[in-house]
């Protein structure tokens, strides 16, 4: 195995989309489709399809797949720095296979059902959320001209959808693998509502030696988390990942929908009220829009920490690309180290107590403030500059905040 290039997500980690009939196996590079004439030979192929194992054969023999450009980028401007792909290789240091397996189980499995959701994040979209979907239905698409991934032009899947074909397939894969895999998480759409998230929990089996994890905007009435704590004994553990960027108006502005009030009082509910095998973890995903929230972010998980112990057991945060016009390269140079000079004054307690995982993936964000990394895609800067002014004109009437009263001047002072 040449380790120059190696990534173990590529085969530990599975993102499976029952909604499309999509997979990856990290964030960063777009899902593909899991072609049914694969399936149909290889049910194992939720996971192994051609084009994943084609990637893996790259990275055994130390090549750089294009489509992991986000590792690539970070770590070519800074041969120090922690990408994604470096901590992943940490996370399964026990486990590093050295072959292409087309019926390789992975550890990690991320399973959505829906888009069912009651929040509309800024930097989310109809296949992910069902309230996006409902606003592009009444109102039309926004008009954007840098959006070639027409995540904001068209309705990508309706409410609650998903394909009975790989919903099938998954049950009948999941008994053939479950022995084996160390944490299940369920993810959407919002999964702690959606029926077929509920159904499937009633329906499992005991397993002791399984991690269950929810992805959550933890913004919906308590007698959800009653739900999940009914089954927790069944599990190893559980955890929800509860997903917040800022905190106050700007949490609620970012992801429009979002109560903060109902969504501390359920991180309450479910520290004090869970079993002892219940855990909580925050996870951001920075955009232009919250990371003037990041400091203030840092210093409320150390006091969730100091509140509820170890049952508050890491943060983690990744760095938007898509949309373009939301990414954190577009802030010039100057204001991003600002920023970060900033959160790292603010966050000294963060800095000096937070476990190690969580202060990589923390840096990783610092270091996307204060490098020269590149986009993915070059786009001209005065149209994504004309794009966000044109998404704030309509997202604001959305998260029912006006702009200019929730961020500091100098963002909006940029956009002038």
């Amino acid at each position: 195995m040449n380790k120059r290039f190696y990534c173990s997500a590529k085969w530990q980690e599975l993102f499976l989309f029952l909604n499309s009939g999509m997979t990856n196996s990290c964030h960063h590079p777009l899902p593909h489709k899991i072609p049914l004439d694969e399936l149909e030979k290889n049910i194992f192929a939720l996971h192994n399809t051609k084009h994943k194992m084609k990637m893996q054969e790259l990275l055994l023999k130390g090549e750089r797949p294009k489509e992991c450009h986000m590792c690539w980028h970070i770590e070519d401007a800074d041969p120090n720095a922690i990408s994604d792909r470096l901590q992943k290789n940490k996370t399964w240091s026990d486990s590093l296979p050295n072959k292409v397996d087309p019926t390789h189980i992975p550890k990690f499995i991320e399973v959505i059902f829906d888009n069912l959701c009651n929040l509309n994040c800024s930097y989310c979209d109809s296949g992910q959320s069902s309230s996006w979907a409902k606003e592009i239905e009444k109102n039309g698409a926004f008009d954007l001209e840098t959006d070639y991934r027409n995540l904001y032009q068209k309705v990508h899947l309706k409410p609650g959808t998903n394909d009975k074909k790989y919903v099938d397939a998954w049950f009948e894969w999941w008994p053939q693998i479950k022995d084996k895999v160390e944490t299940l998480k369920f993810s959407g759409g919002e999964p702690i509502t959606s029926p077929n998230v509920q159904k499937t929990l009633q329906n499992m089996d005991d397993a002791k030696n399984l991690s269950l994890n929810f992805n959550s905007n933890l913004t919906f009435n308590k007698k959800y988390l009653d739900k999940i704590i009914e089954v927790s004994n069944k599990f190893k553990s559980v955890r929800i990942s509860a997903s917040i960027d800022a905190t106050g108006q700007m949490a609620e502005f970012a992801r429009a929908g979002l109560n903060f009030d109902t969504f501390n009082e359920n991180i309450d509910y479910w520290c004090t009220k869970g079993h002892d095998n219940s855990k909580l973890s925050l996870q951001s995903t920075m955009s232009i829009f919250n990371i003037w929230g990041f400091g203030d972010l840092l210093n409320y998980y150390v006091d969730l920490k100091e509140k509820y112990g170890d049952k508050v057991v890491g943060i983690y945060h990744t760095v938007i690309r898509f949309p373009e016009f939301q990414s954190l390269l577009n802030l010039p140079l100057s204001i991003r180290k600002e920023i970060s000079a900033k959160i790292q004054k603010s966050s000294k307690k963060f800095f000096e107590t937070a476990d190690e995982k969580s202060l990589n993936y923390t840096k990783k964000v610092l270091f996307y403030l204060e490098s020269n990394a590149k986009p993915m895609v070059e786009l001209d800067e005065n149209k994504l500059k004309k794009d966000l002014k044109a998404f704030i004109q309509r997202y604001e009437i959305m998260a029912k905040k006006p702009f200019e009263s929730v961020y500091p001047k100098i963002f909006v002072d940029y956009l002038k």
